[in-house]
């Protein structure tokens, strides 16, 4: 395989799935903490109205949606796998940049390509023992 082809099938590939899966990650997780803390600061608004049947069930229904939504937050670990996901995106882009221009470690290289293959396969696979560490973090906290 040439280098241009591993560039485009196998980095390029990596920056487009690690920048989808961040957004992703970072959108869930927003729209889960907002909804989450529009739903808890509703609740002590709500207490005033306590004397109505229809305003206590209102009340458990928000205390729920506040339940579900922070411990599906801290299951799926959205806003680590966020994080995680967009520093690879872009430390993915700045090696291929770096390589492309041969700064860095790639100037005065003999073999760059090996070197960076070599690279980007070293940070894929401590991208993937992080990604395993959250997501063991998760089955030791009772989560899976």
């Amino acid at each position: 395989m040439n280098i241009e082809t591993y560039i485009q099938s196998r980095i390029d590939d990596q920056i487009q799935w690690f920048s989808k899966e961040s957004k992703f990650n970072k959108y869930t997780y927003y729209t889960f903490k907002l909804i989450l803390t529009a739903s808890a600061a509703i609740i002590p608004a709500l207490t005033s109205y306590l004397d109505s049947d229809g305003m206590k069930i209102l009340i458990g229904l928000f205390s729920v949606i506040t339940a579900f939504l922070a411990n599906i937050n801290s299951l799926f670990n959205f806003k680590d796998k966020w994080l995680i996901y967009r520093s690879a995106a872009e430390s993915l882009r700045s090696e291929k940049y770096s390589f492309q221009a041969g700064s860095g470690k790639y100037k005065g290289v003999e073999d760059k390509n090996t070197l960076l293959v070599d690279n980007i396969e070293g940070y894929l696979n401590r991208v993937n023992a992080q990604w395993k560490d959250t997501v063991n973090l998760e089955n030791d906290n009772g989560n899976g």
